[in-house]
């Protein structure tokens, strides 16, 4: 499984409809068997070609986005758009896909997945060796037409006009990425015996067996869009491919289909495990850095970051404080400086966290924002350790939620006023560090004002993040490193990134202060003794059978 085209690369709110997902002959077959269902009275197929797409639209975006969310959201004024003619109703009474309500209310569309035994039993069709996975003609799910051609960089926008040439610069020297099979491999046997003991333990499509189930799909799914690179042997166990990679609103670049840029660290260190003189580099404390230069153009009070930028365990300490993990910590406080809002442990957010719970059997959560989202998950559900959680970090983060409003207040009052310009079409543009564009006009009469924050201070600030790992990139031809891969706020190379390779970026992409730390793989140790455990049993098999003759 890998190629997905969009037809339109729009916001996420407006949504698209997926064009293009390869897979293999059986799978294609199997998603045929479904909709290849005939209406007895008419003879006619119940699946129209829109109906179909509708289909394979929601089962490949279950799959992409499965370590995230299970239900996906698709609006009637989407499907009118796009897929006039497609019937969910049809689907839901040929038992193929589950369906939500939509609130007019509440701004919520319609969401949809495919069964858990449908997506089940497409998946264990692609259960081959990776050698026959390599080798394997490939289809257009949506079309079913032959579509065996690796993936190339993006390079145009959804308009057909060019992408800034400092990013497509720096996407094409990333030419290869190298990964460890038998790593890989082991890693993934792992994670099956880790479902497979959820599922024994819970129950099957439990809570925990699913959480477990959508680590092994993610990582099993970003391992096939590597395979479907045709990658090449070059030692015992080291492989080499050509990554290809889609850009961003905000001017980052991303594996499409994900890659080794979405698995997990897990994954990640199994990849990489081996690979002579490979460098895992991060830019330090990047949104942080970025915002207080923001603070300090926009003449607001940085106090609040500059002490957290400066104590390396920062991190850990409010983490802490608060009670929760630092993954944790680190998603809430990078979803504030987006915009996400950062709510007061009441009696109306204990109603709220409620909703989260499900109200109806079969349903997906309610959705809150980011910061609420991730402390209840933290809590697992407790709702008192929730609002303890919300209550803590409220508190630790005061002086910087005031500064935060009136920021994003000054982006959108001053920032834009004084950058923007308007262009043939009579619409207002602004553009970060990396040549990226964005229309004001069309923000502010598409979405929400606070809608309209986020995604300027996305846009700003991942902007500069993504500036200077581009420049950095480009800094490679002169000062003798390789970029293997592009990692949103870090790289991971071939070969020691310089201090002055690092300065030069910095300077190029005007981003004050710039700090690149070498970091160690995680979970690199627990790798190295499942492949040690797996030899040592094949070892033994080898002996038992010599023992046996």
């Amino acid at each position: 499984m890998t190629a997905t085209k969009v037809k339109k690369s729009a916001p996420v709110c407006k949504g698209y409809i997926i064009s293009s997902y390869r897979v293999l002959k059986s799978q294609l077959d199997f998603v045929n068997s479904l909709l290849d269902v005939v209406d007895e009275g008419t003879g006619a197929l119940l699946c129209n070609k829109n109906t179909r797409t509708l289909f394979c639209h929601i089962l490949v975006s279950v799959i992409i986005s499965i370590k995230k969310i299970e239900w996906i959201p698709v609006s009637s004024t989407l499907i009118k758009k796009e897929i006039q003619k497609a019937s969910w109703k049809v689907l839901q009474e040929l038992g193929l896909i589950e369906v939500t309500n939509y609130s007019h209310e509440n701004g919520l569309s319609r969401e949809f997945k495919v069964t858990d035994v449908i997506l089940d039993r497409f998946l264990e069709l692609s259960n081959l060796s990776p050698e026959e996975i390599i080798n394997s003609t490939k289809y257009n799910l949506f079309t079913g037409k032959k579509s065996d051609s690796k993936l190339t960089n993006q390079k145009y926008d959804e308009n057909r006009n060019e992408e800034p040439i400092l990013i497509t610069s720096a996407i094409d020297l990333i030419k290869h990425g190298f990964f460890n099979m038998k790593a890989i491999i082991v890693h993934l046997d792992e994670l099956t015996r880790e479902e497979n003991k959820a599922a024994e333990e819970y129950g099957q499509y439990s809570k925990e067996h699913k959480k477990a189930r959508a680590r092994l799909i993610n990582d099993d799914h970003c391992f096939k869009a590597i395979l479907n690179q045709s990658p090449v042997k070059i030692s015992e166990e080291i492989w080499c491919y050509s990554p290809a990679y889609r850009i961003q609103m905000s001017g980052r670049v991303s594996h499409i289909l994900g890659g080794l840029q979405s698995a997990s660290r897990r994954m990640k260190a199994a990849a990489y495990m081996g690979i002579e003189d490979l460098r895992n580099y991060d830019l330090k404390a990047s949104q942080v850095s970025g915002l207080i230069q923001q603070f300090k153009w926009a003449k607001l009070d940085s106090a609040w970051l500059e002490d957290y930028r400066e104590n390396p365990n920062a991190k850990r300490d409010y983490a802490s404080q608060i009670g929760i993990s630092v993954d944790c910590w680190k998603k809430c406080l990078c979803a504030l400086m987006f915009g996400a809002y950062v709510s007061t442990a009441n009696d109306r957010t204990k109603g709220k966290l409620k909703d989260l719970e499900g109200t109806e059997e079969g349903q997906p959560k309610q959705k809150l924002n980011a910061i609420m989202d991730s402390l209840f998950e933290e809590a697992e559900g407790d709702i008192t350790l929730a609002l303890e959680y919300i209550t803590k970090f409220e508190e630790a983060v005061a002086p910087l939620k005031v500064e935060i409003g009136k920021w994003h207040t000054w982006l959108l009052d001053t920032w834009v006023i004084k950058v923007g310009y308007l262009a043939k079409d009579g619409k207002c543009y602004v553009k970060n560090p990396t040549g990226k564009k964005l229309c004001i006009t069309d923000l502010n009469r598409d979405y929400p004002l606070w809608k309209v924050k986020a995604m300027v201070s996305a846009f700003v600030l991942q902007g500069q993040e993504s500036c200077f790992i581009h420049n950095l990139t480009l800094a490679s031809i002169e000062y003798n490193f390789q970029v293997i891969s592009n990692e949103h706020d870090g790289v991971v190379t071939l070969g020691v990134i310089p201090q002055a390779a690092i300065d030069k970026a910095a300077v190029m992409s005007g981003l004050e202060g710039a700090i690149l730390e070498e970091k160690a793989l995680e979970g690199i140790e627990l790798i190295a003794e499942l492949i040690e455990r797996e030899d040592s049993s094949g070892e033994l098999e080898a002996e038992e059978l010599l023992n046996y003759f």
